[in-house]
């Protein structure tokens, strides 16, 4: 009975084993199918990163070179590899989209960060900037107004605020603003711009393309 117990033990043993080096063989095999290349254990992720990193770097001298277009399409392949965060390359293609003018992708791609950041100031002023420049005035004052009532020492934000007001005609909440503004920047050199614009009543159009976007979208 003893030596039966001990063949039929070390008998389960050997199949078992076989059965554990054979799933991981498995394991290897197909997570290589896609390259036709054999990988140990581990070198596939390293292999992965690796190749998230090449395109990481050709995004970043695209976006170098503002050929925007390119690097928002290398930005999102990284999204497939673990190079980044997923929010600081959704963030990245937030960016590169708005100054790429592509309005309607840059408001998307922040306003899923904002759904995970509602309070996050940086994503609320770079929506407030697109929507302005997409002539999307009424929300850009909505965004402005609440940015101002949070900070009013914002002074690039507040400055922003005025000339979206003035570009939708509203001269009183400008001049409101502007007011403020003197009080609280009393040495900024755009005093006299904004107020000339206030009282020029036959300006059309107030373009934010004057201001640096890269600044404003960082």
């Amino acid at each position: 009975m003893s030596n039966l117990y001990h063949f039929l033990k070390n008998t389960l043993k050997n199949i078992y084993n076989r059965h554990i080096y054979f799933f991981l063989f498995l394991l290897v095999l197909t997570g290589c199918a896609s390259t036709n290349k054999m990988y140990i254990i581990g070198e596939k992720n390293t292999y992965k990163y690796n190749i998230g990193v090449e395109y990481y770097t050709i995004a970043e001298e695209y976006e170098k070179l503002k050929n925007y277009d390119k690097a928002i399409t290398y930005y999102k392949k990284c999204l497939e590899f673990d190079v980044k965060t997923k929010n600081e390359l959704i963030y990245k293609i937030a960016q590169n989209s708005a100054l790429n003018k592509s309005w309607d992708d840059a408001i998307k791609y922040y306003k899923i960060l904002l759904e995970q950041d509602p309070d996050n100031r940086i994503i609320k002023k770079s929506i407030a900037y697109i929507y302005a420049s997409n002539d999307n005035l009424l929300m850009s004052i909505k965004m402005y107004a609440e940015l101002y009532k949070n900070d009013i020492y914002d002074q690039e934000c507040v400055e922003n605020y005025i000339y979206v007001l003035i570009a939708n005609k509203d001269m009183n909440t400008a001049n409101i603003i502007l007011e403020e503004y003197k009080i609280n920047f009393p040495d900024s050199t755009k005093i006299e711009t904004l107020a000339e614009l206030i009282n020029n009543t036959n300006e059309k159009n107030i373009d934010l393309e004057d201001t640096n976007s890269e600044n404003l979208l960082n």
